[in-house]
């Protein structure tokens, strides 16, 4: 089963992107896309890593020097209050889920995905990073992870990525 054939994995994605997306779409201009693919739940040294994944959404765009952070941070969550979500501690520290140089987190939980919003500082500018990953789905043996086009590493070889078919 490759991630094509797997509809839960695939609606849980485009829920990820959708989240982030929409976060994007009211801070900033543009958006770089870091992540949307398919990640393995499992440690690394697991051996069949494709048998228990979820779905990661990365983006990040630039904001306005002079972004006015407080409300920003009260837009977000008065967005995610709103649609029922469930607030998130933010984690430990930088290096541990948290970007260098982060300023301003805001997380939350639910509908099977997780969300973080990190604004970083770094090199004289603000970025806004909006991070979304859905809740573990089990695959079978065969299953093959994959990425989506948007994603940077999309079709190059990969051990774990059925590259050959992300065409």
């Amino acid at each position: 089963m490759t991630g094509a054939e797997s509809p839960e994995l695939d609606r849980a994605g485009e829920s990820a992107r959708a989240v982030v997306a929409a976060i994007m779409d009211s801070s900033t201009s543009a958006a770089a896309v870091l992540n949307d693919r398919e990640i393995s739940c499992l440690r690394p040294e697991d051996d069949k890593p494709q048998t228990r994944t979820r779905w990661r959404v990365a983006l990040q765009g630039e904001l306005e020097r002079n972004t006015d952070l407080a409300a920003l941070e009260a837009e977000l969550r008065s967005h995610f209050d709103g649609e029922g979500w469930e607030p998130a501690q933010p984690p430990p520290a930088e290096g541990f889920g948290r970007p260098a140089g982060s300023v301003l987190f805001v997380g939350y939980a639910g509908r099977g995905q997780s969300v973080q919003v990190d604004v970083v500082e770094r090199d004289g500018q603000l970025l806004l990073v909006a991070d979304s990953s859905t809740d573990c789905f089990e695959h079978g043996e065969d299953h093959r992870m994959t990425r989506s086009k948007a994603d940077p590493g999309y079709g190059k070889g990969s051990t774990i990525y059925d590259y050959r078919n992300e065409e």
